[in-house]
């Protein structure tokens, strides 16, 4: 195996990897690797079985690590991360294949799927990681059996289902840590006679403020999140099942904060602050201003300004139906899923004590789908799965921001709040029809090929307008509003109209395919070649950035994304089964990747910001996960992963040239674990280290130095003791980001408006803390 990579250093790095590997899987070991059964194929297969890269862990597994969010789960793995987009809103990037916008009708391009239903909000996955049997990632596009919107992978969450045979079982888990923060999740099963169980979970984290508003003089950045869910099992008869679920969250809290830098003169904003461009960074303290005059002090990192607390308000509710029949020659499944979400989102943007530029969100989310599909049963080839798929959501969003100062808004005694905002009510509406073939050319060699048709609509209208707030009125009168107010769809029809122009009809119908054509080798028992082709996208929207109402440029719209992906991995178990290495090498052809940025409006020269496709791009990366047992009771996992993008077209993007770098791609990431488990007394005392390295990224595509995350180490350690006649009582600490690292999870240009840029602050002090759990 090589590494035909372009970048020289990214071959040596490859290379180095690669021999680093074969050493290790040539050692004299003594032990077994755990097999995970996945369902990434729509059936239980063992992962070293499926020629897809994934990544699986089990319910047991994510206990052990002590992992209880997307964001953890994702940190364990090489090229893949968790862009914040502020608040609860998380994007997963795999492979450097995301979505990094905002606004609330955008979809991100990694799936998320809880027991079937697709998660579309990303404020919804805060909700999927309790009580779970199992969570996979699947890398590369995944449109043929899980759908539109998979062209970066899918994260698959199953939740720990009713066993009849488990009898009475579950779970107590409790934990307290710095900051006050209280974990508290707990679960339990038990039959209803001899052909039907329930399952009842419920989990808690809430957490004070961990950083502080100076302007406000309170602390920010709380976690208060509830969430549940019941199942019911019936198998009804010998060959029919019926599983039923009823689910439920809420979030509040205070969402994360920003903090901000400006990039102008403090003694004259109307010219650039003299400090270089690389180091106008919240992690340094450049005695720049923004456009009001505020220098942004950075001494403290957790020290943050605004007069606007953020707020979220979030609450989701569900249900889920799947009927599985098997029969003789078939299995056939029916899934029907239904959720509904509602957020109310605000921030102060411009992040410093005055109101320059304060952001707000609310959504009403309300889809059902249905998926009927059959499968094959035997073993022998062909194996197939056919199915159809639709899926129906309504929603409004309601984006709206609140600035000052600004063109249309007098100075002085007059001074008011210009409001531009956009009002969307939108159908989306998507049938598809899909199927797999599996043949087996011989015994050790298997052609996997499969298609997904797609026909999608969106349909409703964005009726966009400009209003105004006090506190001096204005022209017309405008009413005084204080700064906590929160800027509801209700609130700003009340408010005087100063632009309102016609309503925007969106109305768009798109149709498109994907397919996958692989070929594995199983070259002995325990490895496996495999070389795949696949074709993927993800669907077209609108833009509906409240700026653009000031324009008469509201709902544009940017067509699918489509993504081609060639790669050739590796699946392999060494040593009697105590070594397993996993590798694969890809590249990446895009064309309309759908990135929100300023594009220069033909005619005029004037740049708007908004989502758009960027006409072409490519991206070419190495992955590689080691896991490797020793000897009894030493654990030891790394990984690391090598990416090279680039901007192949960059249109009419303002700023960006040909050669960029894409955003939101780290050039390399490293994980690393290391796990002993000593038997002591009647328990097992078990101690574990976890390191990852994130590599240089952009956050613009045009990759400012001031919008770019230099590379940074994270570390955090766990130890727990189990005890008890089964094992049942463990109790552990655990400490995170160790390290200090102070780093920014996303960053944001405010040129133009506050003239400043954005950072969403990860925290830099450790944490840590206790738990206990029993079980039963």
């Amino acid at each position: 195996m090589s590494c035909p990579v372009k970048n020289a250093r990214i071959w040596w790095r490859c290379s180095l990897a690669l021999a680093a590997a074969s050493l290790v899987a040539n050692s004299a070991l003594a032990q077994t690797l755990e097999e995970v059964v996945v369902t990434a194929q729509k059936r239980a297969e063992s992962q070293q079985d499926v020629p897809i890269a994934i990544d699986a862990f089990t319910g047991e597994q994510l206990s052990r690590l002590g992992v209880h969010s997307a964001q953890q789960i994702l940190s364990l793995v090489p090229n893949a991360m968790v862009v914040d987009q502020g608040g609860g809103k998380q994007n997963f990037f795999v492979r450097g294949v995301g979505t990094a916008d905002f606004h609330l009708n955008v979809v991100g391009a990694v799936g998320v799927f809880l027991d079937d239903a697709a998660l579309n909000s990303p404020f919804a996955v805060s909700f999927a990681t309790f009580d779970m049997e199992r969570v996979e990632l699947l890398r590369g596009p995944q449109n043929t059996l899980f759908g539109k919107n998979t062209t970066g992978g899918a994260v698959n969450y199953i939740s720990h289902k009713p066993n009849v045979a488990d009898g009475l079982n579950g779970y107590l888990q409790a934990g307290f840590g710095r900051y006050s923060q209280v974990d508290l999740e707990g679960a339990v099963g038990f039959p209803l006679g001899e052909r039907a169980a329930v399952r009842l979970a419920a989990v808690s984290n809430t957490r004070d403020g961990v950083f502080h508003n100076v302007t406000l003089g309170q602390d920010v950045g709380e976690i208060d999140r509830q969430a549940a869910r019941i199942q019911l099992l019936v198998d009804a008869t010998e060959n029919f099942t019926l599983l039923a679920n009823i689910h439920g969250g809420q979030s509040g809290g205070d969402p994360q904060p920003f903090k901000g830098v400006g990039f102008l003169d403090p003694t004259d904003q109307t010219l650039p602050c003299a400090v270089p461009l690389d180091q106008i960074i919240p992690q340094n303290n450049p005695n720049c201003a923004n456009g009001a005059g505020f220098v942004y002090p950075n001494e403290k990192w957790e020290n943050v300004y605004g007069n606007l607390k953020h707020r979220q308000d979030l609450d989701t509710h569900g249900a889920g139906l799947n009927m599985e029949w098997r029969l003789a020659s078939m299995t056939i499944t029916s899934t029907t899923t239904w959720e509904t979400l509602k957020v109310d989102y605000n921030e102060d943007a411009d992040a410093s004590p005055t109101t320059i530029f304060q952001f707000y969100q609310g959504g009403d989310y309300d889809q059902w789908s249905q998926e009927l599909r059959a499968a094959s049963t035997s073993e022998a080839s062909p194996r197939w799965i056919a199915g159809l798929y639709y899926y129906s959501e309504d929603a409004s969003y309601t984006t709206a921001v609140r600035r000052t100062p600004d063109p249309l808004a007098p100075s002085g005694p007059d001074q008011f709040n210009v409001t531009p905002n956009t009002m969307v009510d939108q159908e989306d509406r998507s049938f598809s029809a899909f199927g797999q073939l599996e043949f087996d050319l011989q015994d050790d060699l298997t052609l996997t090929t499969g298609f997904r048709w797609t026909n999608e609509t969106k349909k409703g209208q964005n009726a966009v307008s400009v209003r105004c707030v006090g506190p001096n009125g204005g022209p017309p009168f405008c009413p005084s509003l204080p700064d906590s107010a929160f800027l509801s769809r209700s609130l700003l029809l009340s408010l005087p109209v100063l632009a309102e122009p016609p309503v925007e009809t969106l109305d768009g119908d798109w149709s498109e395919w994907g397919a996958r054509v692989a070929l594995d080798y199983k070259v002995s028992d325990s490895a496996m070649l495999y070389a795949s082709v696949s074709r993927g996208f993800k669907g077209g929207g609108f833009s509906i950035a409240a700026l653009q109402a000031l324009l008469g440029l509201a709902a544009q719209d940017v067509e699918p994304e489509i993504l081609w992906a060639y790669e050739f991995g590796i699946k392999s178990d060494w040593a009697d089964e105590t070594v397993r290495l996993n590798a694969a090498m890809f590249y990446y052809d895009w064309k309309g990747l759908q990135s929100f940025q300023p594009l220069i409006v033909p005619g005029t020269g004037t740049a708007v910001p908004q989502l758009l496709n960027v006409p072409k791009s490519s991206l070419q990366g190495f992955e590689a996960e080691l896991t490797w047992l020793p000897s009894p009771g030493w654990y030891l996992q790394a990984g690391i992963g090598l990416n090279d993008s680039r901007i192949e077209d960059a249109g009419l993007i303002a700023g960006i040239s040909a050669g960029n770098k894409l955003p939101n791609v780290p050039d390399v990431t490293f994980t690393g674990m290391v796990r002993r488990e000593i038997p002591m007394a009647s328990g097992t005392l078990a101690l574990q280290a976890n390191i990852r390295y994130q590599g240089d990224v952009t956050y613009d595509l045009a990759n400012a130095r001031n919008l770019s995350q230099d590379a940074y180490w994270t570390a955090s350690a766990r130890g727990s003791y189990r005890f008890g006649e089964r094992q049942q009582f463990e109790v552990g600490v655990w400490g995170e980001n160790l390290t200090g690292e102070k780093y920014c999870n996303g960053m944001t240009s405010l040129a133009g408006l506050s003239e400043s840029n954005l950072c969403v602050a990860a925290l830099s002090e450790p944490t840590y803390g206790i738990n206990a759990t029993i079980r039963f």
